[in-house]
């Protein structure tokens, strides 16, 4: 069975924190061959959403506000590809957070993964750019 699990820092067990720091960085640091600043202090002030089956993260995505009005979506990864867990997480944070009063999602998409985000309503708003070395963009969806 595949559980939603939803918590803010503070609520997360060490062997939540530990299995969701380790599936990041499978994925962000090992996969993508990238060196980036993970621990950043952002996690601290997040809400942590995460689909799990048989104690495997299958995806992941904190989200956290970036200023009064817009939430950022960031770390979205999925451990298990091709099998829309990550668009369920996706959609399940959006419809979350919706209910909590916001309407405004933010995040940096690598370029590749822009179809992904536009599946859910994100709008690409930038220019192409690089960030650890990726080619990103930025993108908004207003609910």
């Amino acid at each position: 069975m595949i559980y939603t699990i939803i918590k803010r820092f503070d609520d997360l067990s060490t062997m939540e924190l530990y299995k969701i720091l380790q599936v990041r960085e499978e994925v962000f640091v090992l996969e993508q061959n990238c060196v980036y600043k993970d621990l950043d202090d952002i996690d601290l002030n997040a809400t942590h959403f995460y689909l799990e089956e048989n104690k495997k993260i299958l995806a992941y995505l904190r989200t956290y506000k970036n200023d009064e009005k817009t939430m950022m979506i960031g770390r979205v990864l999925t451990s298990s590809r091709g099998c829309g867990y990550g668009l369920k997480l996706l959609n399940t944070a959006i419809k979350y957070l919706k209910e909590r009063g916001k309407r405004n999602f933010f995040l940096n998409s690598q370029s590749y993964a822009i179809g992904f985000y536009q599946k859910a309503g994100f709008q690409v708003c930038s220019q192409e750019y690089i960030l650890d070395s990726i080619k990103h963009v930025d993108m908004f969806l207003n609910l």
